[in-house]
């Protein structure tokens, strides 16, 4: 079979609004491809209709959002994977990769993962006994603002919380 006809293929398969996968299987299907041919099939035809960004085009797309962004606030990294992700549709952890590539490759210092302050073990335990009672997401919240540590490690300490909660029932300590 000839390009023309995986062409024809991809064409009548996305006019029908099939997703990548619905394309892939009438190209393994109609065409005749094995599955690896069938990928790199569909790549270059998505490429070519404008469906997806060759390496450099998106490249320059990542280059053109983070040039517009402030990069030195919390804000503006936050701002700029959002753009990122809804531009290249892409994960956030991917876009935070990009992120953080640009900003080294351009000699600026991201905001991000940096607490306000360090806080010790004696500290955080005095903030949760001093908060024993509040709902979990309020004791959570509070880690964060308090401490200034990201949502997930506040989340896992208070999910901490409750399993020393229950070991203590159990043990009578």
């Amino acid at each position: 079979m000839s390009e023309d006809n995986y062409k024809d293929i991809f064409d009548q398969a996305v006019s029908e609004g099939l997703d990548k996968n619905g394309v892939l299987m009438k190209l393994i299907t109609d065409g005749g491809l094995d599955v690896t041919a069938a990928v790199r099939e569909y790549n270059r035809l998505a490429r070519e209709s404008g469906l997806t960004m060759s390496k450099e085009q998106k490249e320059a797309k990542i280059q053109e959002i983070l040039s517009e962004q402030s990069l030195e606030t919390k804000e503006g990294v936050d701002e700029a994977k959002d753009a990122l992700v809804e531009a290249l549709d892409v994960a956030p952890t991917t876009a935070m990769g990009y992120i953080k590539a640009f900003a080294e490759e351009n000699d600026i210092e991201l905001p991000v993962g940096q607490r306000k302050t360090m806080a010790s073990k004696p500290e955080v335990v005095a903030y949760l006994v001093a908060h024993k009672g509040e709902k979990k997401a309020d004791m959570s919240k509070g880690l964060c603002e308090e401490f200034g540590y990201a949502k997930g490690t506040a989340d896992t300490i208070v999910s901490h919380l409750e399993y020393m909660e229950e070991y203590a029932k159990q043990t009578g300590s």
